[in-house]
């Protein structure tokens, strides 16, 4: 159970860097475009 908990927050983790990443992605476009 503790492990399935621990894969679930890394899978949080890496689709919230994602996420994060598209958004300042855009922000330069925005800036910058």
């Amino acid at each position: 159970e503790h492990e399935k908990t621990y894969e679930v927050f890394l899978d949080y983790t890496k689709w919230s860097i994602v996420v994060i990443a598209i958004i300042l992605v855009m922000l330069l476009l925005f800036v910058y475009g």
